[in-house]
């Protein structure tokens, strides 16, 4: 690991606890817009590179439940925290399970076994036969359910009504919430650099939202993620572009701060997207609101983008730059409108795939 990459690494390892409480639920609106654009997706994996605390997951369980999701990050305590939203998630996703099971078991049948309209338990009259004419459990004479399932209410293939088999899975073992038979077995968390993935992946969809900017080459690194999608697969990538606002928070931190790094890199990113179908590329904008600037300056030193600049150049470095940055920020709260950048491409299908059918 180089030591720009090291000190990346360990900058958010401190920030990450942070982060998690200041950044994350002001960053929401960028992730849902991230999340909306790669619904339509073939079937595959979705990966989430620079993915932090994982807030994406969130939000890609519950509209993928047969997807295994893989979130990638550099920072140890980045990994440690995304795990732990994943462990909420799956101990929620048992809970339910718990109360749907207990819910279907309960379900119209009283104390003695009798139902509050009369009939005994399972709706059977006095004779075991059910108002509808069908037998105990809803079974015909042949032992099949009107619905055509059996009488455990599993088909033949070992899935049920609703698309679910035994337990609440589907036929691939998979809850309908997406984390498995386990409430987690679909989702893995895993610590190392996300600026390359690897094509042989063939995921179905990449997303990733405020992790770009930070890389050492973030053009090779988005050709990257377009090379590991199958066809027919949606990236889509938000991040902080050079001038996010003409004045607020994030353009006063810029004024200050002596020297501007290169962002040229910004230019070649949608050529170093050679090949794919460019659905959107678009700034948006949405409102942020911070108690004060103290609050968000000292937010982006220990939980922010400054921490890697505070851990290069020192605690007074950072203490004389806070002061510059007070003296011209404005009192009390402050709310601005930044705007990120959102590409969203898509991997066009080989002649074969998108070929209609001949017969």
């Amino acid at each position: 690991m180089t030591d720009r990459l090291s000190r990346l690494a360990r900058s958010w390892d401190e920030a990450a606890e942070g982060y998690e409480q200041y950044f994350v639920p002001r960053f929401a609106p960028w992730v849902q817009a991230a999340v909306d654009a790669v619904h339509t997706i073939p079937f595959g994996m979705v990966v989430v590179p620079c993915c932090g605390t994982f807030p994406e997951l969130e939000l890609l369980a519950p509209w993928f439940p047969d997807r295994r999701i893989v979130g990638i990050d550099l920072s140890a305590e980045m990994v440690r925290l995304a795990n732990l939203r994943a462990a909420s998630l799956r101990a929620a996703s048992l809970r339910a399970a718990s109360l749907r099971a207990a819910s279907l078991r309960a379900d119209g049948v009283r104390a003695g076994g009798v139902r509050a309209d009369g009939p005994g338990a399972g709706g059977l009259g006095a004779d075991g036969v059910r108002a509808d004419g069908l037998g105990a459990g809803g079974l015909g004479a042949d032992g099949v359910r009107a619905d055509g399932l059996g009488a455990d209410g599993i088909a033949a293939d070992g899935v049920g009504a609703g698309g679910l088999g035994a337990g609440g899975l589907g036929a691939g073992g998979h809850g309908a919430d997406g984390l498995g038979s386990d409430g987690g077995s679909l989702v893995e968390v895993v610590q190392g650099d996300a600026a390359a993935l690897d094509p042989a992946w063939g995921a179905a969809a990449v997303v990733s939202v405020f992790g770009l900017q930070q890389l050492p080459d973030p053009p090779a690194a988005i050709r990257s993620w377009y090379d590991a999608l199958r066809p027919g697969g949606r990236l889509c990538v938000v991040y902080w572009p050079e001038f996010a606002e003409e004045t607020g928070p994030f353009a006063l931190l810029d004024e200050v701060i002596d020297g501007r790094r290169d962002r040229s890199w910004e230019d070649a990113l949608i050529p170093a997207l050679d090949g794919a179908v460019i659905e959107r590329d678009e700034l948006r904008s949405y409102p942020m609101v911070h108690p004060s600037a103290a609050a968000y300056f000292d937010a982006a030193d220990r939980s922010g983008p400054l921490r890697a600049t505070a851990l290069a150049r020192g605690d007074e470095y950072i203490a004389e730059l806070r002061a510059n940055y007070l003296a011209k920020a404005p009192a009390g709260e402050w709310v601005h409108h930044p705007q990120a950048r959102l590409i969203s491409a898509r991997k066009p299908l080989s002649r074969a795939e998108a070929a209609p059918p001949t017969s």
